[in-house]
């Protein structure tokens, strides 16, 4: 049985102002158990869980950079020291996954500076009520606006600001704390959203009771 017979491998069509490539990953706790993508040193260590979905990432980001690219149909996403992804030269990207699930992003560098990307599953409404104040101090009124209930706003909230994280890391304006940046406008019919630091992205609902954001500058 070959890789993509061991995982549910598909692209998600998501219109963003520049071009791109999304894949998601859906696999089972033993999919990467034979897999030809090599595992960094320095993941090596992990749990078996975090393993399957640290490879599911990579076989993500792997297709899209093909997709783009043909000459990166074997390539190797290897990790920095921080435990970061290193994106071949002229291209950006960003990988996320939740238990059994994962997703990557991958696109020219032409058209962006920066990118990011989260997955999260919809925060329960007493979790939200208990993180509210260090997600989104200063955001509620923004999302409140889009007649978002708490629930949804603080889980957007959270996700597109760990999708921020990524996408500034390695910058001048690296950010450490969710109050370091903020929501300046949120449309919730198109699902984009513009931040600080002159920061833009959008939501996209992938089912019931997950959802991803996009962060780019």
């Amino acid at each position: 049985m070959n890789l993509l017979e061991q995982v549910r491998l598909f692209p998600i069509c998501l219109k963003l102002p520049f071009e791109n490539r999304l894949y998601c990953c859906m696999h089972g706790p033993d999919s990467f158990s034979v897999t030809p993508i090599k595992l960094p040193l320095l993941a090596r260590d992990f749990p078996p869980e975090r393993i399957q979905d640290f490879l599911s990432g990579r076989r993500c980001a792997q297709v899209a950079l093909s997709e783009l690219n043909p000459t990166f149909s074997d390539i190797e996403i290897n990790m920095g020291s921080s435990g970061a992804p290193l994106w071949p030269d002229g291209y950006l990207g960003s990988i996320s996954h939740i238990l059994g699930q994962a997703i990557a992003i991958a696109a020219p560098k032409k058209e962006i500076k920066t990118l990011g990307i989260d997955i999260e599953k919809i925060i329960s409404q007493p979790k939200a009520k208990e993180i509210k104040v260090y997600v989104m101090p200063d955001d509620f009124s923004v999302m409140k606006k889009e007649g978002l209930t708490e629930t949804e706003s603080v889980t957007i909230a959270f996700s597109v600001k760990e999708s921020a994280f990524k996408a500034l890391y390695g910058t001048k304006d690296q950010i450490f704390e969710f109050e370091d940046i903020q929501f300046t406008a949120f449309d919730r019919t198109t699902g984009f959203f513009t931040l600080t630091h002159d920061l833009q992205g959008r939501v996209h609902i992938l089912n019931a009771d997950t959802l991803l954001t996009v962060v780019w500058r």
